[in-house]
């Protein structure tokens, strides 16, 4: 008589466990969400916060692109307020302070020093304003870190 193989079954994770939601947000095949549960099934709680994690991650990485954009117009700003504060003539100024105005508005930064004057003086006396934009708020900056380090619940999902 033959003897059978027992099979153990060892676990990845402890189920519950932010690990565990992790290890199941990361299998994207029916197959391996098995391998993971063990043939749980596919509504319990952990698989409802591992979609919820993926949303939740996703959204982190919305808004840390937004900040990085938000913050170079900030900076692109300060530059160029700072170049016009110099009240210095068009003709005086150096490359660096023209490059400032013109990455400002969001122009072209190509050809030489003159050409470049030129653009920012057609700018200047069309009195074009740089493009709106909205800056990083102490208020973004508090939602991007809530969003980072708070636990994900389950009472807090839209299920329905």
């Amino acid at each position: 008589m033959k003897k059978k193989k027992v099979v153990a079954q060892i676990m990845v994770a402890v189920p519950n466990s932010i690990e565990w939601i992790e290890v199941l947000a990361k299998a994207s095949t029916d197959g391996a969400v098995f391998s993971v549960t063990g043939g749980d099934h596919f509504m319990s709680d952990d698989m409802f916060m591992a979609a919820e994690l993926l949303a939740k991650k996703a959204k982190n990485s919305q808004l840390k692109e937004e900040k990085k954009v938000r913050l170079t117009k900030m900076a692109k700003e300060e530059k160029a307020t700072k170049v016009l504060s110099l009240a210095k003539p068009i003709l005086s100024l150096i490359l660096s302070e023209v490059m400032a105005l013109l990455h400002w508005h969001n122009m072209p930064t190509d050809g030489k020093l003159g050409e470049k004057r030129k653009r920012w003086e057609t700018i200047f006396k069309s009195g074009a304003s740089p493009l709106s934009y909205l800056k990083w708020t102490e208020e973004d900056e508090a939602a991007l870190q809530k969003l980072e380090t708070e636990p994900i619940s389950i009472k807090e999902m839209d299920l329905g």
